[in-house]
C-alpha cells in the first residue's frame, strides 16, 4: 500500500492538470489536460515505442537474409563475369584453332602435293632404270644366243633363274589410303622389280664376261672360215674347226677373255699354240705363232699379248688360227665375234 501511494505522488507530480492555451478568430482558448488523459497519451507513446521496438528486432534475420542474398548475388555476377571472360577466352582460342587448322590444312595438301610429285619422280626413275636395266639385259642374252650356245645350261647348269608374274613397270599396287604408306609399298614394289632385272643383268653379265668376243687382232682379215672347205694342201674337202685370220708377221695376238694358260708350246700341226681355259667350259686356240709371250698356268686378263703371228705348225703363210670350243666341242669363232660386235656397238 505505500508502495502504491508513493506510485501516485509521484504521478500526481509528474501530470499534475495542465490547460494548453491557444489563439483562434483573436479569441484565447485553453483545453485542459486532466491527468488520465496525460497518462493514456503517455501509454499510447510507450506502446508505439515499443511496437516499433519489437519490429526491428523481428526485422534483424530478415536484414541479414537479404544481406546474404545480395553477397550471393554479387557472387554470381562475378561467376558471370568469370565464365563470360572464359567463354570469350575459349572462343579466340577456338578462332585460333580453326585458323591453325586451316593453315595445317593448306600444309598438309601442300605437303601431299609434294608426296604425288616425288613419288611420280620415283616411279618415271624406276621406270627408266627398269627399261634401261631390262635392255641391257636381253642384249647380253641375245648376244649369248647369238654364239649359238644353249644359255640355260652354259656351265652345266641354269645360271639364269628368274620368273614370278609379268608386272608392267610403273603398274602400282592396291592402295591403303594413306598416301605415305602407299607411295613406300608402291617403291617398295619397284625395287623389288629393280632388283630382280639386275639381278638377271647381274647373271647374264657374269656368263657374258667368260665369252670370248673380243677380236684376237687389232688389225688382219678373214681368210678362212669355220666349217667344212678345201684343204689348202691337199684340195680334199675337210672340216676346219676355227677361223684363219691373215695378219702382218709378229703382229701382236691378244686373249679373247679373261682366263688361264692351260697349254702354251708346240703342238704339231698348230705350230707354236696358244691354249685358254676361260671357265663355264669355253677354250680357246691360238695357232701357228712365230712367239710366244705367256707360259701354262699363267692368269691373263681380258687383251692380254700373249703371242704373235707367225707362220708355225702345218700353214702356207703368216695367220692366226683361232678356235672356240664349248665343252670340247667346236664352235663357230665368228658368231662369238658377231655377238661382241652385237654388244659393243649397242
Amino acid at each position: 500500500m505505500q508502495l502504491l501511494k508513493t506510485i501516485r505522488l509521484h504521478i500526481n507530480q509528474l501530470f499534475p492538470e495542465r490547460q494548453l492555451l491557444y489563439r483562434s478568430q483573436g479569441r484565447v482558448r485553453y483545453i485542459s489536460l486532466s491527468r488520465n488523459v496525460q497518462l493514456g497519451m503517455c501509454l499510447l507513446v510507450l506502446m508505439m515505442v515499443g511496437w516499433a521496438g519489437a519490429s526491428w528486432i523481428k526485422m534483424q534475420p530478415y536484414t541479414q537474409v537479404v544481406a546474404s542474398y545480395r553477397e550471393a548475388l554479387s557472387a554470381k555476377e562475378a561467376l558471370l563475369a568469370q565464365l563470360s571472360a572464359e567463354r570469350e577466352s575459349a572462343r579466340t582460342y577456338a578462332q585460333n584453332l580453326n585458323s591453325e587448322i586451316s593453315t595445317l590444312h593448306v600444309q598438309l595438301s601442300g605437303a601431299l602435293n609434294q608426296v604425288a610429285e616425288i613419288k611420280d619422280a620415283q616411279f618415271t626413275l624406276m621406270a627408266q632404270l627398269q627399261e634401261r636395266t631390262k635392255g641391257n639385259a636381253d642384249r647380253l642374252e641375245q648376244a649369248i644366243k647369238l654364239t649359238g650356245l644353249n644359255l640355260n645350261t652354259l656351265g652345266g647348269k641354269t645360271n639364269t633363274g628368274v620368273g614370278g608374274p609379268f608386272v608392267a613397270a610403273g603398274t602400282p599396287v592396291a592402295k591403303t589410303g594413306n598416301p605415305f604408306t602407299d607411295m613406300n609399298d608402291m617403291f617398295e614394289d619397284s625395287v623389288v622389280k629393280l632388283e630382280t632385272q639386275m639381278n638377271r643383268w647381274a647373271s647374264l653379265e657374269g656368263l657374258f664376261e667368260h665369252l670370248p668376243v673380243v677380236a684376237p687382232l687389232n688389225t688382219g682379215h678373214l681368210s678362212s672360215r669355220f666349217g667344212k672347205r678345201q684343204d689348202p694342201f691337199t684340195n680334199r674337202w675337210a672340216m676346219h674347226s676355227g677361223i684363219d685370220l691373215s695378219a702382218p708377221l709378229n703382229t701382236p695376238v691378244y686373249s679373247t677373255a679373261p682366263g688361264k694358260i692351260t697349254f702354251a708350246g708346240r703342238d704339231g700341226p698348230y705350230g707354236y699354240m696358244v691354249e685358254i681355259d676361260h671357265g663355264l667350259g669355253l677354250t680357246t686356240r691360238h695357232g701357228h705363232l712365230n712367239k710366244l709371250l705367256v707360259k701354262s698356268g699363267e692368269q691373263v686378263d681380258l687383251h692380254h699379248k700373249i703371242g704373235l703371228v707367225g707362220s708355225s705348225g702345218r700353214s702356207t703363210g703368216p695367220h692366226l688360227h683361232y678356235e672356240v670350243m664349248f665343252q670340247g666341242e667346236p664352235h663357230d669363232p665368228a658368231r662369238f665375234l658377231e655377238a661382241g660386235k652385237y654388244v659393243f656397238q649397242k
